[in-house]
């Protein structure tokens, strides 16, 4: 399984809920320039197989796209937790009988 090493976790990015994020990808031939690596706040490094260690794009940006969004659920499932749990009550037989008579 591949391991995502990030700088800051996913998880507490996705927490900051600061837009707007753009999430950057260099070319398969050759990766971002300096200059491109300068203007980028986090950097992502993919680890993989160290006989054939690049990754095509599309690759990579499936990977990333999956643990973004994996984050991005946890902190979804946080908040249901900490919400107050509502039940909500079932129609009584008098409700639906009101509802399916025929005007």
């Amino acid at each position: 399984m591949l391991e995502i090493l990030v700088n800051v976790e996913l998880k507490a990015l996705v927490k900051l809920k600061i837009p707007p994020v753009a999430i950057v990808f260099g070319r398969e031939r050759v990766g971002l320039t300096n200059d491109e690596l300068q203007k980028c706040h986090y950097h992502v490094a993919i680890q993989a197989n160290p006989e054939y260690s690049s990754l095509n794009l599309a690759m990579a940006v499936q990977i990333l796209a999956y643990e973004v969004r994996i984050a991005w659920l946890a902190t979804q499932e946080e908040s249901v937790n900490t919400a107050p749990e509502e039940q909500e009550e079932y129609p009584l037989i008098d409700d639906l009988e009101r509802f399916l008579r025929p005007p």
